[in-house]
């Protein structure tokens, strides 16, 4: 039998709206196996005044984290969006597939930590 782990929630975003005295239940694994609503916290059990679901990151292209520095600095005053695409495709052209990845497993970490959960990722394939 997997153990089963819980959390206490005052207060709750759920699909149905916000909710009050809220707990919910994972396995090991980390898959949501219940929500209870209108219950009382135990005193050993973690707590929370607030939840909110974990936010999606809709549009990303990781490997643009790699480049931020080199675009941040403003340059000559003709730079425009133009300017920066061209410096984009000509780093993208210059990282590996192994690269990327490292790229993209630094971001997605960053995002996790922020409290990003979910990623619809575009990449730009070249070669």
């Amino acid at each position: 039998m997997m153990s089963t782990q819980s959390l206490f929630a005052q207060h709750a975003l759920l699909p149905q709206g916000w909710t009050q005295q809220v707990r919910l239940h994972w396995d090991a694994s980390g898959s949501l196996t219940q929500i209870e609503t209108g219950v009382s916290a135990t005193a050993t059990e973690q707590q929370v005044t607030w939840l909110l679901p974990g936010m999606s990151n809709l549009h990303s292209h990781a490997f643009q984290r790699a480049m931020a520095g080199m675009t941040e600095i403003a340059g000559n005053t003709q730079d425009s969006f133009w300017t920066w695409r061209d410096l984009m495709y000509r780093y993208a052209l210059h990282i590996s597939p192994e690269q990327s990845q490292a790229i993209a497993a630094q971001l997605y970490a960053e995002c996790l930590r922020q409290g990003y959960t979910g990623v619809c990722e575009f990449h730009y394939l070249h070669r």
